[in-house]
C-alpha cells in the first residue's frame, strides 16, 4: 500500500486516468489560504503531454475547491468564466473535470483532469463517479495526513512514541484498503456501462432526466447572478428545493435563507410576518418583532405560494422590492435591507395577472429569472432514481435496514400519474416502509395505484443470439472487454430485429429504461439502425 501522501496521490492520479480517459491528471495541494502545490501530475500513455511541463488551469481549481464542488467544463477555451484566463489560454486546456476532496478540515485537495485536444471528453455522468472516487481518497489523505502530524510529535515528545506507532500501523491498514478499494472500482467499470444520476451541484434535487437537465443548466447559470427568480411547478414537485439550491449554491450561501408560505397566513399576520413590528403596534404586540425581511438581509427570502398573496399585500410588497428598505408596523424609520428573492407558485401568475387577481408591476419584478419544474409524470424516468432515493432516506432515518421492492410494485410506480407528484410518491414509501413486511410486495401498494396500471400481458419473447462464435478463446491483443462488448451489440440487434426495430418496445422487454436504451444504441453507432 502507499504509505505517504505523494505515492497515494500517484494511485489515485493513475486509477482516473484509466477511469475517465483523460489526457493528464493532477493531484493539487491546497494550505489555509488557498495557495495550490501540485503533488502529483501524470499523462496517460502515449500522449503528446508526456514529458512536458506539468502547468495547470490554476482558475478552475481554485474555483472548484472554493465551491467544494465538482467542475465540468466541456471547452474551457469558450467557456464565459474561464475562457479569458492565462492559465486556460496559454495551455489551450479543453475538456476539464474536476473535483474538490472535502473531508473533514474541509477542502485540502482537487483532483484535476484534462484533455487538450478535444471538447466535450468529459460528460455530465462522469460527476457522481468522481464525487465517490474523490470522497475515498479525501478520507485517506486526511489519515495519512494525520499520521504525519503524529509522527512529528512522536519526534518532539518520546513518551508519544507507543500511540503513534499505533496509530501508524492503523494508518498503513487504512491506505492499503483504499488501494484495494480504487482498484475494485477501476475492474468493476471495465467492462459494464455506468448510468449515474445528474444530481448538479444540488444534493436533495434527484433527476437525471432532460427536463431535470435543463433545470439544473438554468440554476447552474442564475446561482451567482443576484436576481429575483420565480419558481412554478404543480404541487410537490420540489419548489423549496429549487429555491435552497439556488441559496447555497450563491455568494449569499452563508448568510441567511428564510421562508413562509404565503397561503398559510391571514394578511394581518403575514404583514407582521414579512414586515415585522414595533412594541404597541396593535393590540397584542407587547414587544418588538423582526421580520423575515430584516432577519434574512444579506441572505435569500423564500415567498412559497405568492399567488394566493391578497392584492392589498402584493401592493405593500413590492414597494420593499422597489426601494429595497422595510419598515416595520408601527414604525416611523425605514430600513435598508438586501435580500435576494426566490418566489413560489403552483398557479399560473400570468393567468393571474390577465385576470386581475395579481398585479402585473409585481410578477415583473419576481420573474427576472423564471424556472418551470416539470410534473414527474413528465420524467418518469427519474422515479427509479427518486424512489432509491427515499428508500435510503427513510432507513437512514430509522437507523434500520433498507427495504427492498419487487419488480412488480416498481411498475405500478412508472404507470401511475403521480397527481402529487414526487411529494406524494415518497408519502406512499413511507407508508410502505411501515406496513410492509421484509420486501415491499404488490399487495402492500395503495389500491388506486394498483387500479392505475394496466393488466399484465406477455411480452415478447427475446431474441436467441448465437454467441458461441463470440465464446472462443481471445486473439492476441484482444481484451475481454472487447469481446463482451461484441456479444452485447449482436444482442442488441438481435432484439431490435425482433421488435420490429421499434426502440420503446425493445428496451421495454430488454428492462431497460427507453433512455438507458438509446444510450446503449449510441455506444455502437445502432441509433440509427
Amino acid at each position: 500500500g502507499q504509505r505517504n501522501p505523494p505515492a497515494l496521490g500517484r494511485a489515485l492520479v493513475e486509477g482516473a486516468l484509466a477511469l475517465f480517459g483523460a489526457q493528464r491528471g493532477s493531484l493539487i495541494a491546497l494550505d489555509a489560504q488557498g495557495e495550490q502545490q501540485p503533488v502529483s501530475s501524470l499523462a496517460a500513455p502515449n500522449t503528446e503531454l508526456q514529458g512536458k511541463d506539468r502547468a495547470y488551469p490554476t482558475a478552475i481549481v481554485a474555483q472548484a475547491a472554493r465551491r467544494a464542488d465538482v467542475v465540468v467544463i466541456e471547452d474551457a477555451g469558450r467557456d464565459a468564466s474561464f475562457g479569458d484566463r492565462p492559465s486556460v489560454v496559454d495551455l489551450e486546456v479543453r475538456s476539464v473535470l474536476v473535483a474538490p476532496l472535502r473531508g473533514a478540515r474541509g477542502v485540502r485537495h482537487v483532483l484535476l483532469l484534462e484533455d487538450r485536444d478535444s471538447a466535450g471528453r468529459f460528460r455530465p455522468e462522469d460527476r457522481e463517479l468522481v464525487a465517490l472516487l474523490a470522497s475515498l481518497a479525501a478520507g485517506r489523505l486526511e489519515l495519512l495526513a494525520l499520521g504525519e502530524e503524529y509522527r512529528a510529535q512522536a519526534e518532539e515528545l518520546s513518551r508519544r512514541g507507543a500511540e503513534v506507532e499505533r496509530l501508524n500501523s492503523h494508518l498503513t491498514a487504512q491506505v492499503e484498503e483504499t488501494a484495494q478499494e480504487l482498484d475494485s472500482v477501476r475492474r468493476q467499470l471495465q467492462g459494464r456501462e455506468v448510468e449515474l444520476a445528474v444530481n448538479s451541484s444540488y444534493a436533495n434535487i434527484v433527476g437525471r432526466s432532460e427536463p431535470m437537465r435543463r433545470v439544473f443548466r438554468l440554476l447552474d447559470r442564475v446561482a451567482d447572478a443576484d436576481v429575483p427568480i420565480l419558481v412554478q411547478g404543480e404541487s410537490g414537485t420540489g419548489k423549496e428545493l429549487v429555491a435552497r439550491a439556488v441559496h447555497f449554491s450563491s455568494q449569499r450561501a452563508e448568510e441567511s435563507y428564510l421562508s413562509i408560505n404565503c397561503a398559510a397566513l391571514p394578511e394581518s399576520l403575514l404583514e407582521s410576518e414579512l414586515f415585522g413590528h414595533v412594541k404597541g403596534a396593535f393590540t397584542g404586540a407587547d414587544r418588538d418583532k423582526v421580520g423575515l425581511f430584516e432577519a434574512a438581509d444579506g441572505g435569500t427570502l423564500f415567498l412559497d405560494e405568492v399567488g394566493d398573496m391578497p392584492l392589498s399585500m402584493q401592493s405593500k410588497l413590492l414597494r420593499v422590492l422597489q426601494e429595497g428598505e422595510v419598515r416595520p408596523l408601527g414604525g416611523r424609520k425605514p430600513k435598508r435591507i438586501s435580500v435576494r428573492i426566490v418566489a413560489a407558485s403552483n398557479k399560473d401568475l400570468r393567468q393571474l395577472v390577465d385576470s386581475g387577481e395579481f398585479r402585473a408591476d409585481l410578477f415583473y419584478r419576481l420573474n427576472v429569472v423564471s424556472v418551470g419544474l416539470p410534473p414527474l409524470r413528465e420524467r418518469k424516468e427519474d422515479l427509479p432514481l427518486l424512489v432509491d432515493h427515499f428508500l435510503d432516506k427513510i432507513a437512514e432515518r430509522a437507523d434500520g435496514k433498507r427495504k427492498q421492492l419487487e419488480r412488480r410494485v416498481l411498475d405500478h410506480l412508472l404507470h401511475y400519474d403521480w397527481p402529487g407528484n414526487v411529494r406524494e410518491l415518497e408519502n406512499e414509501l413511507r407508508r410502505l416502509v411501515a406496513l410492509s413486511g421484509p420486501r415491499i410486495v404488490e399487495a402492500d401498494l395503495s389500491p388506486h395505484i394498483v387500479r392505475s396500471s394496466p393488466a399484465p400481458t406477455a411480452p415478447a419473447p427475446l431474441p436467441r443470439v448465437n454467441v458461441a462464435p463470440a465464446l472462443s478463446a481471445l486473439n492476441d491483443g484482444e481484451t475481454l472487454k472487447a469481446r463482451m462488448e461484441q456479444i452485447e451489440r449482436e444482442f442488441l440487434l438481435g432484439a431490435l430485429a425482433s421488435h420490429e426495430h421499434n426502440k420503446t418496445r425493445t428496451a421495454k422487454a430488454l428492462g431497460l429504461s427507453r433512455y438507458g436504451f438509446l444510450k446503449k444504441l449510441d455506444k455502437y453507432n445502432l441509433r440509427d439502425g
